[in-house]
């Protein structure tokens, strides 16, 4: 079977100034010439209108065929797409005569978090994606993609009680999510509901202030209370964030085996994951957090193939505890344990990285050493550690941890060497297993009714027991 031709009809101008008018209306092809444009003008309006009516026959068949879901589905892109333009009306039509090819708004989360653990972004990254989302199509009760719209997304980004700079990160998470649906990879919406100007939010966000940074003093008494609580689960992660001024999900992925202390310099293998930070990098440890650490390990706080242990709620505790926060507890009903809020934002995120990096820069002097251990560029370093606290803070910083040092095991006794011929060891007989001691002899405790009731009629509990089992 010949394929239909469908050229569109052209209207040109030879060189010796004749009109040529070509193409194909319903598989015929139409060759005209003539010196009066307007002829050939009315000619090719003429076929194009035999052209159209020849269509409409052609569809109409299949108009015949429409299923009652398909009239309703018409009808409501017709309803939504009044007062639009036609090309509006067409996008609208899409949207809704398609029904079963719709694109879930949870699935599209999802498959675009896939997307991103693809990528190797941070996990703390790709948990404040999803909740950010997951709150936007909480709010907006919305469950397919393309009943997303412009008016929405404003209103969910500048919604109240929200500072300019998180509306900022709210605007750049969802702009990005929209912009994976309608890839051409993907397009599950025809046309971006996103219209918030970037550049203007931008241009008016609050620009971050200069971080902070903790005294001598406050580090110190950090690392005591976290020595002091739970026999100190959480205290190689306060020494290794703060004096070895490592990441919280750098310090949480540190084993055993990366903390090298026997070396002639101790240091800590650091490999990130970060976006934009160096593959590899070493972090040489302070004097006074090598018997700190090396108390770490005798006790097993720190083992060879297990990460470093970390709880966020326990943190929040040793924190309050040092007095660096300030929290309130809000009761909860049905007897729950009530929750705790922290009210002062003097804590920053990495404050004790950016506490461990100032420090180190004030006792060396060398931005690019700083730089090397930090795994920053001189920019970052310059922008976030050159605000320095009083002269000579560093000595205190580094000073020795008082009661954590490191107590080495004495070696095995060296006996001197006999001529006498070892003598074989004879065979000890397994002593007997004593009967157990009654409690009341070792110490007295509170025995309950029931288990006192057992010791008095034991073939009466055990019958009851039989008889509980039948």
């Amino acid at each position: 079977m010949a394929r239909r031709r469908s050229n569109k009809l052209t209207l040109t101008q030879l060189k010796d100034g004749i009109w040529f008018l070509q193409g194909y209306v319903n598989g015929k092809q139409v060759r005209l010439k003539s010196a009066n444009v307007g002829e050939l003008e009315a000619k090719r309006i003429e076929l194009l209108k035999q052209l159209n009516e020849s269509l409409v026959v052609r569809v109409q068949p299949r108009m015949t065929h429409l299923t009652d879901d398909q009239i309703r589905d018409a009808q409501a892109a017709v309803e939504r797409a009044s007062g639009r333009s036609l090309l509006e009306c067409v996008i609208a039509a899409e949207r809704v005569l398609v029904s079963k090819n719709r694109k879930l708004a949870i699935e599209a989360l999802n498959e675009w978090l896939k997307a991103l653990e693809a990528r190797k972004r941070r996990d703390r990254t790709m948990k404040k994606n999803r909740l950010r989302i997951s709150s936007f199509l909480k709010e907006t009760k919305i469950q397919y993609l393309d009943e997303i719209t412009a008016g929405m997304i404003e209103k969910w980004v500048f919604r109240d009680g929200r500072a300019s700079n998180t509306q900022l990160t709210d605007a750049t998470v969802l702009q990005s999510w929209v912009r994976f649906c309608i890839a051409p990879a993907r397009r599950w919406i025809g046309q971006s509901p996103f219209s918030i100007d970037m550049e203007d939010l931008r241009a008016t966000a609050k620009p971050m202030g200069r971080p902070q940074i903790l005294t001598p003093q406050q580090c110190h008494r950090l690392l005591a209370e976290a020595a002091k609580y739970r026999n100190g689960i959480m205290l190689p992660f306060a020494a290794i964030s703060t004096w070895g001024f490592l990441r919280a999900a750098e310090v949480c992925r540190t084993t055993g085996n990366e903390i090298k202390l026997d070396e002639k310099t101790p240091i800590i293998s650091v490999y990130p994951v970060k976006r934009g930070t160096v593959s590899y990098r070493e972090v040489t440890v302070p004097e006074n957090m090598v018997p700190v650490l090396r108390h770490c390990m005798r006790r097993e706080l720190i083992k060879k193939t297990t990460p470093i242990f970390f709880s966020r709620d326990m943190w929040e505790t040793i924190r309050e505890r040092a007095k660096l926060i300030e929290v309130t507890y809000v009761k909860q009903p049905n007897g729950k344990r009530p929750k705790r809020r922290i009210k002062n934002l003097f804590w920053q995120e990495s404050i004790l990285r950016h506490s461990g990096i100032s420090y180190l820069f004030q006792k060396t002097g060398d931005i690019k050493e700083v730089c090397r251990q930090a795994g920053n560029s001189t920019e970052t370093s310059f922008a976030h550690y050159l605000k320095l606290p009083k002269q000579g803070a560093c000595d205190e910083f580094y000073k020795p941890i008082a009661g954590l040092e490191d107590v080495p095991t004495p070696p095995p006794p060296q006996t001197a060497p006999t001529n006498e011929i070892p003598q074989p060891t004879p065979i000890q007989s397994t002593p007997t297993r004593q009967p157990p001691k009654n409690p009341s002899q070792t110490h007295p405790t509170k025995i309950s009714a029931t288990r006192q009731q057992k010791q008095r009629h034991p073939k009466r509990s055990l019958k009851n027991r039989k008889t509980r089992h039948k």
